[in-house]
């Protein structure tokens, strides 16, 4: 890519890079946070802050997870985008609101193991820091990411499904919540990719103007599992049909009708990212229905950082040798940026804005072809 060699584009492309340096840096102390155990808030410095300082409880909640930030040192250099990408997310959470989700009403089964895989449940300590939504990108701010977080002041149980350990799906205020937006919009025939503890299908089916949910799964014992000790106890289960195949591979040998298709066979943006470029292939080919993808903003704000990357390398004119290597994601992704945007040029902040928003990643996502 041909990029304008103006100070004003130049300083643009700095600006973003240093605000990306930052995101990263503060979503790996979002991940320390959350997984953080016992967690790092601990009530009774809490109540020693609000009456040392004269604070409210989300007050010196919020100042105790500043100051702890403050000691990386990337984010210690920007005390402003902390306090903007932190303060306006930050919220004390009502355990009301989530035990009256219908699943969390209606789904107890017993704590069971199925091979590889635990059905049972965990539980939230008070004051331990929750993920409570998908990314928040500014776009003003240089693409700044904001991550939503809150805590309760009582323990939270939750029914959660492992493998191996390793937790695959759960029913938090993070699942609830970045779930309903496409909760919503869904009517009629719905595909699922994907099944887990089977709360959209069930959540999608207790819709009057939804008539069938099929779920593809490609692992049996996830499916016995939902079947024996979580089907039973769902309302208008009627609805739910579950096939036991691998997603891409009905992709493949499909043509399937649908009005809704949900994309749900990941867990993190990180390995999500692979799956929507794939995914974005048979999306293309669709003559059906609309797609929807869980995660989808962490997602794009994740490719963002590898496209961001690629305009300092273009800045530093890399050219195709730099390009040759595919062993690795990344290499692949930076080699498909350059083949797409080999003969093409940038020669305005508008332009650069423009390739960076959602609508635009969505289309070049679309063109990149995964080895």
């Amino acid at each position: 890519m041909k990029i304008e060699q103006s100070l004003s584009l130049k300083e643009k492309i700095t600006l973003l890079g240093k605000t990306q340096s930052f995101n990263i840096a503060l979503a790996d102390q979002m991940i320390d946070l959350v997984l953080s155990n016992p967690p790092l808030v601990k009530k009774t410095n809490l109540v020693n802050k609000m009456q040392k300082d004269s604070l409210s409880e989300l007050d010196a909640y919020q100042s105790l997870l500043l100051t702890q930030w403050s000691k990386d040192p990337v984010l210690k250099k920007h005390p402003d985008l902390l306090s903007l990408s932190v303060t306006p997310f930050l919220n004390t959470l009502d355990r009301a609101l989530y035990i009256s989700n219908p699943f969390y009403q209606q789904i107890k089964p017993k704590p069971v193991t199925k091979g590889k895989w635990q059905l049972g449940y965990e539980t939230y300590s008070p004051f331990q820091a929750v993920l409570t939504g998908d990314v928040i990108t500014n776009p003003i701010h240089h693409y700044l990411d904001s991550t939503p977080v809150g805590y309760f002041t009582d323990p939270f149980y939750y029914l959660v499904i492992k493998q191996q350990d390793v937790t695959w799906m759960s029913v938090t205020p993070f699942e609830i919540n970045t779930m309903a937006p496409i909760l919503e919009k869904v009517k009629g025939k719905i595909i699922t990719l994907g099944l887990g503890l089977g709360y959209f299908a069930s959540m999608a089916a207790l819709k009057i103007d939804v008539n069938e949910v099929v779920v593809i799964e490609k692992d049996q014992q996830v499916i016995d599992l939902f079947l024996k000790h979580i089907y039973p106890q769902l309302p208008n289960k009627e609805k739910i049909k579950i096939i036991h195949e691998d997603a891409f591979q009905f992709l493949k040998t499909n043509k399937p009708r649908f009005d809704h298709l949900f994309v749900d066979i990941h867990h993190t943006a990180e390995d999500g990212l692979p799956i929507y470029i794939r995914m974005k292939q048979f999306e293309k080919l669709s003559s059906s229905g609309q797609w929807h993808y869980w995660l989808e903003s962490s997602i794009i704000s994740l490719f963002r950082r590898y496209m961001i990357i690629f305009l300092q390398e273009q800045l530093l004119s890399f050219d195709a040798s730099h390009y040759q290597n595919t062993n690795t994601f990344e290499e692949q992704i930076y080699r498909g940026l350059y083949l797409i945007h080999e003969k093409k040029s940038m020669d305005t902040e508008k332009e650069l804005e423009h390739w960076l928003s959602t609508d635009s990643i969505k289309t070049i996502i679309a063109l990149i072809n995964l080895i």
